[in-house]
């Protein structure tokens, strides 16, 4: 791929970020370069603002696929050979069981991943995937263990949480 400056582009992040667009920008400048670990983007606004529609945009680099991060927090699974880019969207309260902090810190801060492909020896996959949280509040993701100073540090560091603009859904109209 080349990259290529697109103007409305360009405005619509402005939009949908507000004052921290250069956040989402900053994130995307980094998509690409897997050799160290990111923090998770997350998205939280009003349905309709184009959180779903930025992510499946860039999903379309990998012809249209992602991976459902409900679905790595025990092993990675052969799909994430196919697309680093896993999507997060409106998680439940405890739809990954007890130790999701340690499940996302894993998948969000190590370079080094396990992964399970059917009928084969498991393997190591080397590089950090991108993970992007969409949601419509700020408590889509909750951790259910009991965590020290130290470990909620840990979990804060790991995300880049941008409140978008709702009148981004008038632009997008």
């Amino acid at each position: 791929l080349k990259p290529e400056f697109n103007k409305d582009v360009d405005e619509w992040l402005d939009m949908l970020g507000g004052e921290n667009a250069w956040r989402i920008k900053d994130w995307l400048s980094v998509l690409f370069q897997y050799d160290y670990p990111v923090c998770a983007l997350y998205l939280e606004g009003a349905p309709g603002v184009g959180k779903g529609l930025l992510v499946e945009s860039l999903s379309q680099i990998w012809s249209g696929k992602y991976c459902d991060f409900s679905e790595l927090t025990k092993a990675f699974d052969q799909r994430i050979l196919e697309t680093p880019l896993i999507w997060a969207d409106e998680i439940a309260e405890g739809s990954v069981g007890k130790s999701m902090s340690a499940a996302f810190r894993k998948i969000v801060g190590s370079s080094v991943h396990d992964v399970s492909v059917k009928y084969e020896s498991n393997m190591e996959l080397h590089g950090c995937p991108r993970v992007v949280i969409t949601a419509n509040n700020s408590n889509a993701i909750r951790f259910m263990e009991n965590m020290s100073g130290d470990d909620i540090e840990a979990i804060v560091t790991r995300f880049g949480h941008i409140m978008c603009n709702p009148e981004t859904e008038q632009y997008l109209l």
